[in-house]
Formats: C-alpha cells, structure tokens, sequence
C-alpha cells in the first residue's frame, strides 16, 4: 500500500504524524500523544513518523522509544535550513544510532552524494528528482 508520502510497502503502513505536538510539552505529548502513536504502529505493518519541524523535537526521544515505529521522517519547516543540510546531520545521526529508519524526501541532487557519505545506508531513503533519465543514471551512476 501507499500514501500520501509516495513510499510503497508490501504491508500496511501509514506516516504517523502528530503537528499539534509542536505547541505541547513533552509532558502532555507522553500522556496525550505517545500512546495512541504507539497503538497505531501496533496496528500497521511499517509505520513512519512525520517529523514537523523543530517544534517536534522535544518529542524525539519519546519517538524513537516506539518499538513498533519503523522510522522518521524530517521536514525542517519554513525558514529552517533544508532538509539536506549539514546542520541536521546530527540529527540524523541520532534517529539512525536508535535504529530507526530515515525518510528525507525533497532532496537536492547535488546533495545526495553528501548525504550517502555522512549517513549510514541502513534504512536510508534519500528522494530526489533529476531533470532527465541520463542525469539520473549519471547520479546513480555516482553512487555506486
């Protein structure tokens, strides 16, 4: 199945979100949030979390303890470097270091090198988009 996100599984599976915890505690996200996340990844096959914002990440840690949740995806929001950017690096590195997966999507094929380099391929999905089918298999070419 698939959703609004354009990733494909061969299960159920459904982005989670939760915007509305960007204006909440950590407090009020454990006790409002965290358990109705967790009872829908128990339902789905492979679940990943709309990250949105900074706003969000108060909340991260509590995420990733979701032993159900497959993984993150990041969106940095308007006026914040773009999800390619070196400065969330270290974010990234955390999710992946939780053994979650990690969904960038909106990335700049100039960029997609730099980010195979500094992040580790496991559960990486890195989405860009190329102007044509030769500077795509240039770019793949690239990484291989």
């Amino acid at each position: 199945c698939s959703a609004w996100m354009g990733l494909w599984s061969p299960g159920k599976w459904y982005p989670l979100q939760c915007d509305f915890s960007a204006m909440i505690g950590p407090d009020m996200f454990r006790e409002f949030a965290l358990p109705y996340l967790g009872a829908q990844c128990q339902r789905l096959d492979n679940s990943i979390y709309h990250l949105d914002g900074e706003g969000e990440l108060p909340h991260l840690d509590m995420l990733l303890s979701i032993s159900e949740l497959d993984g993150i995806q990041w969106v940095p929001g308007a006026g914040n470097y773009p999800v390619d950017s070196p400065e969330w690096f270290p974010l990234y590195r955390r999710i992946q270091s939780s053994g979650k997966n990690l969904v960038l999507l909106e990335v700049s094929k100039e960029n997609v090198e730099k980010l195979i380099k500094e992040l580790s391929p496991k559960g990486l999905l890195i989405s860009t988009t190329c102007s044509s089918q030769k500077e795509a298999e240039e770019l793949m070419e690239r990484m291989t």
